[in-house]
């Protein structure tokens, strides 16, 4: 929903679709869609490191911004608000110079793989991170609502 938001929002040309195999969310046929719809490609992305930052790039009449951070490419990240059950998404928006886009390899629809989504809570009652900042002598958590029990954080 939210590529195609996007999509409908700027009408480009075309568009470039990248993800880690193994380890990004595809809803396969809605991505075959679009990249039927709207002229695009999708591209894996194989390299060993983990990207957990997230890119969408622009460029119309010789200029070109990027929106880089946490947000996923996700109704629940870029077309919800909080009240509505989505994440809290921080992202900058920039101007760049050339694309920082990661070297992929086409990837045929075919083989595109999904995975299924983690399941989320719906009561809206849990814990709600707002943010995390690390600092000199740890990390800083800053919440939305007081925790009702001890937690305990755990690093992956």
């Amino acid at each position: 929903m939210a590529l195609r938001q996007l999509l409908e929002r700027f009408r480009p040309s075309w568009f470039t679709l990248a993800y880690q195999p193994g380890l990004s969310n595809l809803d396969r046929p809605s991505v075959a869609a679009l990249v039927k719809e709207y002229d695009g490609r999708v591209i894996s992305d194989n390299g060993q490191r983990y990207r957990h930052g997230k890119l969408v790039e622009l460029a119309s009449g010789g200029q070109r911004w990027a929106l880089t951070g946490s947000p996923n490419l996700s109704a629940a990240a870029l077309l919800l608000s909080q009240g509505e059950g989505s994440n809290c998404e921080p992202g900058v928006m920039t101007p760049i110079t050339s694309t920082i886009l990661p070297v992929g390899t086409e990837e045929p629809a075919a083989r595109r793989r999904t995975v299924a989504p983690l399941p989320r809570p719906t009561d809206g009652s849990g814990p709600l991170l707002l943010g995390a900042l690390r600092v000199s002598d740890g990390l800083e958590i800053s919440m939305a609502r007081p925790l009702s029990d001890t937690a305990h954080p755990e690093l992956l």
